[in-house]
């Protein structure tokens, strides 16, 4: 597959509606719980109260594509930032989201476009 049909698979913009750490009505808490990719490699993620940008590259792991991001943004109006990882099983995005000296959580998102 080449780098541009993998990152076609994963763009545009995924509803998260379940994670390890929080629940749907706390996903929610500030906004709709969603991670957007965007054509050019960057993206938006809003969860919890955490909102961010994105950069993310595409990369190749036992024949899947595997999406790599790094973002940065706030918590409760603090300075944020780590890295996640997602991949596509059956049509549902799973992912991790790590906190940089923080928490980790595993999300799975739909395809909302």
């Amino acid at each position: 597959m080449s780098k541009a049909s993998s990152r076609k698979q994963f763009e545009g913009r995924w509803r998260i509606t379940d994670s390890s750490n929080w629940s749907p009505e706390d996903l929610d808490l500030v906004g709709a719980a969603q991670i957007l990719f965007k054509r050019d490699g960057a993206g938006e993620l809003q969860m919890v109260a955490i909102e961010g940008t994105l950069d993310y590259r595409i990369s190749h792991r036992d024949g899947e594509s595997v999406l790599e991001f790094s973002w940065a943004g706030f918590d409760q109006g603090d300075e944020v930032g780590g890295r996640g990882t997602a991949r596509i099983e059956r049509g549902i995005l799973k992912g991790e989201l790590f906190v940089h000296q923080g928490d980790n959580a595993t999300f799975a998102a739909r395809r909302e476009d």
